[in-house]
């Protein structure tokens, strides 16, 4: 118990001594480059894009039940998939801005 206890104090002065890094070394837990224009931004485009997509997603529902109604075959499979196309492609283009090495801001 003895040799337990002075291990452990000789591992914290040897710790105090050499500065060693920890797991994490980033104490402020900022990436570099999200910075308050990148969130401002961000939430703009986030904004805007919300309010073209409502203004657009009924005409685009209209067009494709007509197309529906005309064509049979690939018509129920449009009314269904473009919308979450849609969606999947807008969720991707806000992930795309915090991947460090694709291009986004954050690295």
């Amino acid at each position: 118990m003895l040799q337990a206890q002075e291990f452990l104090l000789s591992e914290k002065e040897t710790l105090k001594d050499h500065k060693v890094m920890l797991l994490r070394n980033d104490e402020r837990a900022m990436a570099r480059g999200m910075d308050v224009g990148h969130w401002t931004s961000l939430i703009i485009g986030a904004i805007v894009l919300l309010i073209v997509v409502a203004a657009l997603m009924p005409t685009l529902v209209n067009a494709l039940e007509d197309y529906n109604a005309t064509d049979a075959t690939i018509g129920p499979v449009l009314v269904v998939l473009v919308p979450v196309l849609i969606g999947v492609a807008i969720l991707l283009v806000f992930v795309f801005g915090f991947l460090p090495s694709r291009g986004g801001k954050a690295k």
